[in-house]
């Protein structure tokens, strides 16, 4: 028998957006590991570890079919499969994963995304080299704006995030 279960949608995402930047890191050892998915009765634990970092996060569920707990592996890269099956309509993006995955992200979710779906890519100023790509991408296509802000980390002191609002109605705004 298979098991299943269903969690709130908007709840597991924010917790795999979390996620995502333990498994898209590399080590000096390249040793990106995988998410555990351990399902309880009441509860999905999702759990990351690498040689820096580890991470569990906890959400409740709203059904389970499993008599005793089980649980799965899936690798940190498939994060991205994982969205593209994701079903929308999507209200709202927060993309905090790694600025060179932005645009593959992105592009997996954008025919998910409701008119007027607002997006936003954090480290949008130290990280616009990474993220070029889709920052090309979301400029050419829809109304979009980078709003820049003071931070004290010692790499930056400024830093930016671009909003985005998906609109397939209207054409582009010219600035």
């Amino acid at each position: 028998m298979a098991h299943t279960f269903s969690v709130e949608q908007k709840t597991v995402l924010s917790l795999l957006a979390t996620m995502q930047p333990i498994c898209s890191k590399r080590t000096t050892l390249d040793a990106t590991t995988n998410i555990l998915f351990h399902i309880g009765h009441k509860e999905l634990v999702l759990k990351a570890t690498d040689l820096e970092i580890s991470l569990q996060v906890h959400c409740p569920l709203l059904s389970s079919n499993a008599e005793e707990a089980h649980s799965f592996l899936v690798h940190g890269k498939r994060i991205f499969d994982i969205v593209k099956e994701l079903e929308g309509p999507i209200d709202f993006v927060l993309l905090d994963c790694g600025p060179s995955n932005y645009h593959a992200c992105f592009l997996g979710l954008e025919d998910k995304l409701r008119d007027g779906a607002v997006v936003v890519a954090d480290n949008a100023g130290y990280g616009a080299r990474g993220m070029a790509n889709y920052l090309k991408h979301v400029r050419s296509k829809y109304k979009s704006s980078t709003e820049w802000f003071d931070i004290d980390l010692p790499w930056a002191k400024r830093d930016a995030i671009e909003v985005t609002i998906v609109s397939r109605s209207q054409p582009k705004q010219k600035k």
